[in-house]
């Protein structure tokens, strides 16, 4: 299983995507988040006690080919250089929301995460978390407010 810290948590970016089909639009951040130690503990608990076993994902594109898979040419940019980490986050979100064309999409917050020092198999390595919620839970409603107010600034 992998091994999360808190502060493994380098870079998060929240954007609020809809349902294409029905026109829901979405909203790209601005900024990426600052997280304070306590809200760090709280995000990492949020996004990875949901996993009880291993589960990993390969990525591939159309036709099994890797070069035209738009979310590993995010991640790859963001591994190679995690200074586009905000540009390729609004990437992800916006391929996200053209994807969500089926009607029992909803649209909810879609977070990435830009994790670093984490072990896999005794190996450390970065990581990237796409994470979209589209229900509310009570810290989250209170985090939204929170993380809306940071976007503004």
């Amino acid at each position: 299983m992998p091994v999360f810290e808190s502060e493994s948590i380098q870079h998060v970016a929240l954007h609020r995507v809809g349902n294409k089909a029905t026109d829901e639009g979405f909203i790209l951040s601005k900024h990426a988040l600052h997280l304070t130690d306590q809200l760090q503990d709280l995000m990492v608990q949020y996004f990875i006690s949901p996993f009880k076993v291993e589960e990993y994902y390969h990525l591939i594109g159309d036709e099994g080919s890797i070069e035209t898979n738009k979310v590993f040419d995010s991640c790859q940019s963001i591994f190679a250089n995690p200074d586009c980490f905000l540009e390729e986050s609004r990437r992800l979100a916006s391929h996200l929301y053209d994807q969500s064309t089926h009607a029992n999409i909803k649209g909810g917050d879609f977070f990435v995460v830009y994790f670093s020092r984490c072990v896999l198999d005794g190996e450390e390595m970065s990581a990237i978390g796409l994470f979209k919620s589209e229900n509310k839970e009570s810290f989250l409603k209170v985090l939204h407010i929170i993380l809306h107010f940071l976007c503004l600034l």
